[in-house]
């Protein structure tokens, strides 16, 4: 039960830290998705 509690707080850390990261390289995801569709519909 420790280590799995350990491993939760350190998804908590690196998810508090790398959420505004995430937030940015899913909207350059949500992009390139939409650039791909409207390739795909020429």
């Amino acid at each position: 039960f420790i280590r799995e509690s350990s491993i939760f707080n350190c998804i908590e850390l690196h998810h508090k830290k790398y959420k505004k990261r995430y937030k940015i390289y899913r909207n350059l995801g949500e992009k390139l998705g939409e650039l791909f569709i409207s390739f795909s519909n020429v």
